[in-house]
């Protein structure tokens, strides 16, 4: 690992010629985190040592009687979102011994250090902290050589009887450089400073932000700041920029913006930096009469594929619901064609303070091609709620290439559904005219034995609900159809799961039967029972899982799977808990008409036939000259069709050959 620090620590304010530049990619690491959870990149972060920290956040009612601002150790102190350690010696009464973060990155590359800090608001630089990147010596910071945010919420300090005196203010300071591997660790060293401040007055750590500089791989996120006004490239290579919809009505900035003004009545946004997740914030104040123009940040993405996309709204009241509708700060968005939506902190997630309260809405999602622009609209709100509206930027987040392994099916999908990728199913009656619509097969939780209508029930089966009718009660419910369109295509492994409610245990299973029949379209039904298949645990109902046989399809095909419930007098009830598909490799490009169940490579072996112990094929292999050998045990039979009489090899013996040229035959071992 390598590090530099900066030449000189200073104070930097926002000018008018910075406004061109933008935070690129951040990660947060809180220092009162002890998770060791990852973040949502992988990167994960200690901090420690344990015994230097008081393990009792504060407000806990066992630290009243505790003078916990002279015990000599950190205090846990958390505040609307954000947990802080925190030690009394800025107030001369304790001396906390040194703590340290250790930030393990998923990604190598080039970042800067930033300690994020606290310091008295009411006397700048009587609330200092001492911190070091890695080896270096502990350097003192406060608001005099550190970065002030410019607004947002003020913390209080923690004082003896869970009260807080005084107020905080959010600081940022750069540590240094470091470029590190993938799975590297960069530590920060972070001590409290001895002084003669207000003796409620702490050395407060908030945690530490790694500033991507440069990265050796990939990241699936790309994070917008409103701040950037002419096009910035991150380390992605993505594209962004945020200003007025209306460019020919506003054509220079000075036309739409203000710097710190906090002006309520000029109809300009107003930029403050690093109050935002992403740097600065953009604020108007609709209620005092202002209405600024309406803004559009344009992303060109430089990797095409889906996208999730989110923005974040800024509120400055406490992080509580009913205090949010009370003074609200809404903000209006919108997808460039479409009307906007005003979003509000109740509708969103709370992501944290990093000055102001970052509200982040999930607003939806974009499908790309490589290099193209989208417009995403920002508006203030006008319906007179709106103390504030304030843009703290965006975060689109692709959404990873699935490689399939396999897909489920719940049964209880009546309209046509697609999965994560790109499969489509839904379950119905096999006669859709004699059963129009679903009360005419379906009922909801009814448990009726007698009407002939499959009954769904809900949380009861490995994929969801269930479906379930009573044959032995003398229920005879219609023939259903579980439709799959296939994504990708290949060859996948077909099993379907039937129910039951009794003990797991063989006799017990033939003494109260549960069997369901299943069909490939264009086939006869075959009676399966619990016996038949893999027990797979008891979400519910006990889940027996079927290996029905194997398909092959092409992109975008569709198969229908035939399911209904069983007429022998056996059945007490007939459960379908729904099917999964397990893809086991490539397959061809055309449809297969009509619908065959074959293996990856000829021929094709069925499954065993239910109540019969079967023999065992244990191995299928294809030499490059075409010819195949059959590894098994028992009797090797072929038929010249799949529903066709099976016959016994003659002087089969593992391992059997055939020619894979010649004519397609079926197999099975019995």
């Amino acid at each position: 690992m390598k590090t530099s620090l900066p030449w000189i620590y200073l104070s930097l304010f926002l000018s008018a010629t910075s406004l061109g530049y933008a935070q690129e990619i951040s990660f947060f690491f809180s220092a009162g985190d002890f998770s060791g959870e990852p973040d949502r990149f992988g990167n994960t972060h200690t901090v420690g040592p344990g015994e230097a920290i008081e393990p009792r956040p504060f407000g806990n009612e066992a630290l009243d009687d505790v003078f916990f601002d002279e015990d000599n150790l950190w205090l846990i102190y958390v505040h609307e979102g954000n947990t802080f350690l925190v030690s009394h010696a800025p107030g001369d009464f304790e001396d906390s011994p040194e703590v340290y973060m250790d930030i393990t990155v998923a990604i190598g590359g080039t970042y800067e250090v930033i300690l994020d800090h606290l310091d008295n608001r009411s006397e700048p630089g009587s609330g200092p902290i001492q911190a070091a990147l890695g080896d270096n010596d502990l350097v003192e910071y406060s608001e005099l050589n550190s970065t002030p945010a410019t607004g947002g919420t003020a913390p209080g300090y923690p004082s003896i009887g869970n009260v807080t005196s005084g107020n905080m203010w959010w600081q940022t300071v750069s540590l240094g450089e470091v470029e590190v591997e993938a799975g590297e660790v960069i530590r920060v060293r972070v001590d409290d400073v001895a002084g003669f401040a207000e003796d409620f007055v702490t050395s407060t750590w908030n945690g530490v932000t790694l500033r991507v500089i440069e990265l050796s791989g990939s990241i699936l996120e790309v994070q917008v700041s409103p701040g950037a006004f002419d096009w910035v490239t991150d380390v992605s290579g993505n594209q962004f920029r945020t200003g007025p919809v209306d460019t020919a009505a506003f054509p220079t900035q000075a036309d739409w913006l203000t710097v710190n003004a906090n002006s309520s009545s000029d109809n300009f946004w107003n930029i403050r930096e690093g109050l935002g997740s992403y740097g600065p914030i953009l604020e108007s104040f609709p209620n005092a009469g202002e209405d600024a123009p309406p803004l559009q940040t344009s992303v060109i993405l430089a990797n095409g594929g889906t996208y999730d996309v989110f923005f974040s709204l800024g509120d400055v009241g406490a992080v509580d619901a009913e205090e949010n509708l009370v003074n609200q700060t809404p903000l209006n968005f919108a997808f460039e064609g479409s009307d906007f939506t005003r979003w509000h902190a109740n509708d969103g997630e709370f992501k944290g303070t990093p000055g102001y309260n970052d509200y982040e809405m999930a607003v939806g999602e974009i499908t790309v091609a490589d290099g193209e622009q989208v417009n995403f609209l920002i508006d203030d709100v006008q319906d007179g709620t709106a103390s504030r509206s304030v843009y703290l930027g965006m975060r689109l987040v692709a959404r990873p290439s699935l490689q399939i392994s396999e897909f489920q099916v719940s049964p209880g999908v009546f309209e046509s559904t697609t999965d994560l990728f790109g499969n489509t199913f839904h379950t119905g009656p096999a006669d859709a005219a004699s059963f129009p619509a679903q009360e005419d097969w379906l009922t909801v939780n009814a448990n009726s034995s007698s009407d002939n209508l499959w009954n769904i029930r809900e949380g009861l089966g490995s994929y969801g609900p269930i479906i379930e009718s009573f044959p032995a009660a003398g229920e005879d419910a219609p023939t259903l159809q579980t439709s799959v369109t296939f994504a990708t295509p290949g060859v996948y492994d077909v099993f379907f799961s039937l129910g039951d409610i009794g003990a797991v245990d063989a006799e017990e299973n033939l003494v109260n039967q549960t069997p369901l029949n299943f069909a490939f379209d264009g086939e006869g039904f075959t009676r399966w029972h619990a016996n038949d298949g893999t027990f797979n645990g008891t979400p519910g109902y006990n889940d027996y899982e079927m290996s029905v046989g194997q398909v092959r399809v092409a992109t975008d095909e569709t198969l229908r799977f035939l399911i209904d419930d069983v007429q022998d007098g056996t059945a007490a009830r007939s459960v379908y808990l729904g099917m999964r598909f397990v893809y086991v490799g490539p397959g061809m490009t055309e449809p297969v008409d009509p619908p065959v169940v074959p293996p990856v490579l000829p021929p094709i072996v069925l499954p065993p036939v239910p109540g019969q112990q079967p023999g065992s094929i244990s191995g299928i292999d294809r030499a490059a000259d075409g010819i195949i050998s059959i590894e098994f045990t028992g009797v090797l039979q072929s038929s010249d069709s799949l529903g066709g009489e099976y016959q016994p090899v003659a002087n089969a013996t593992s391992p059997f050959t055939v020619d894979a040229s010649g004519d397609a035959k079926f197999y099975i071992a019995r």
